[in-house]
């Protein structure tokens, strides 16, 4: 006579549910992280369009209508991202909270990038000075009046080269950090204060430096030409990934040399370094209008200070 099986299940029902829920939850994270990569992917795609489509408007000023029309819809594709992410990440913060904190794990972005961009940290203002206001406005009108944006970037190149140049760099390498809520100040500089220094009669007198400043360096028959200097300029600069934007900066002829100094020497402390005509071929200024600057005087009072 055989035995009677047991009615009893082999696995309890108990230990299959939670492995079904155990399941079912596995298999809505790998969705949500899914959905979030697709989300970072859209945004660093987006703004990384706006970087490397500029590049030529900012290093080499190409501003043909065709080509600015592209890289203001690369700005207006990224603004909607912005857009769209930030209503996405205020109804994910409402309706699951865990959810949207796994999710601003992997999508690195603040929320209020609007106020971010009119109310900017304020060494973005230092950096980019005037330029920066004109990029906000530009970049805010890419998908409400994008042929409007188009034309007034293409003509601030053809009036203003040097302001144009830094105002491409402030779309290129400025909004993004700012709307994003990432800003990394650059490398920072010692703060370089008024300062009066006594006993040096070889140095030109304060009322001289504008004057020295704003004199274009002309050369004798046999010097450099205003090409070699251009390459003078690029060599003493070039070296490695901040190259390019030193000379930007060297470049934007609204600010004064010293401004543009305190500039490059908060970008790469190596150029602290260089002597008054370097600095002067740089900016292009005389060497006695460098000589001239309480940034210069202070950069010597320091290295004599370390020998």
């Amino acid at each position: 006579m055989s035995k009677r099986v047991s009615a009893t299940p082999f696995i309890p029902e108990e230990t299959k549910a939670r492995w079904r829920r155990q399941i079912e939850q596995a298999d809505r994270e790998r969705k949500e992280h899914l959905d979030a990569e697709r989300d970072r992917y859209r945004l660093v795609n987006a703004g990384n369009l706006v970087e490397d489509l500029g590049g030529e408007f900012e290093y080499e000023l190409k501003a043909d209508r065709e080509y600015v029309t592209r890289w203001i819809k690369t700005m207006a594709v990224y603004r909607v991202v912005l857009t769209e992410l930030e209503q996405k990440a205020e109804k994910m913060e409402q309706a699951d909270k865990n959810h949207w904190k796994q999710w601003t794990k992997v999508v690195v972005f603040k929320r209020g990038w609007l106020d971010q961009l009119k109310q900017p940290p304020a060494d973005v203002a230092d950096l980019f000075g005037d330029a920066w206001q004109p990029a906000v406005n530009i970049f805010l009108a890419a998908d409400t009046a994008p042929d409007l944006a188009a034309t007034e970037l293409a003509n601030l190149a053809a009036m203003d080269p040097g302001f144009a140049m830094s105002v491409g760099g402030c779309l290129r390498r400025g909004i993004r950090p700012v709307a994003e809520g990432r800003w990394v100040p650059p490398a920072s500089a010692p703060s370089f204060p008024p300062a009066s220094v006594e006993g040096e009669a070889s140095e030109p007198t304060a009322e001289r430096v504008a004057k020295l400043e704003g004199e274009q360096q002309t050369h004798a028959p046999g010097e450099q030409s205003n090409i070699e200097q251009q390459m003078a300029r690029v060599v003493q600069a070039i070296g490695d990934d901040t190259a390019a934007e030193v000379l930007v900066i060297a470049n934007q002829k609204h600010r004064s040399g010293e401004a543009r100094m305190i500039a490059i020497l908060r970008l790469d402390r190596r150029f602290a370094g260089k002597d008054s005509v370097e600095w002067g071929t740089l900016l292009g200024v005389r060497p006695a209008a460098v000589r001239g600057y309480k940034t210069w005087k202070l950069l010597q009072e320091r290295k004599k200070a370390g020998d």
